[in-house]
């Protein structure tokens, strides 16, 4: 009667460890197709230089300390409005992993 009843008891346990543990290994894995999305920044300033043939420009954020940002305009930026030195714009960018800025997308302020 003992037997049986440690044989069940241990049998349990097995079964019970057999199925938790590739549900636990599932869990731990991460998906290597999905990264994590990089975050999506914003900023509203002046346009204080166009350079590169309009692959680059600089933008003086608003505020007091004049602080100057820098931006790369890639193939998927979208450009809303015609933007030139001085045009008020707020920039929804992406920091990159070089220490860059890419624009994803210029909307001209009125």
């Amino acid at each position: 009667m003992i037997r049986t009843l440690l044989c069940c008891i241990s049998l349990a346990a097995l079964l019970s460890f057999g199925v938790a543990a590739p549900a636990h290994s599932n869990l731990m894995q991460s998906d290597p197709g999905k990264q994590a999305q990089p975050t999506t920044k914003s900023v509203a300033g002046k346009v204080a230089s166009i350079g590169n043939s309009g692959t680059t420009f600089a933008l003086q954020v608003d505020g007091n300390d004049k602080q100057v940002m820098n931006f790369v305009v890639g193939k998927d930026t979208q450009l809303k409005g015609h933007v030139t030195t001085g045009t008020l714009v707020t920039v929804e960018y992406r920091p990159a992993d070089e220490g860059q800025n890419v624009a994803l997308t210029i909307t001209v302020r009125s």
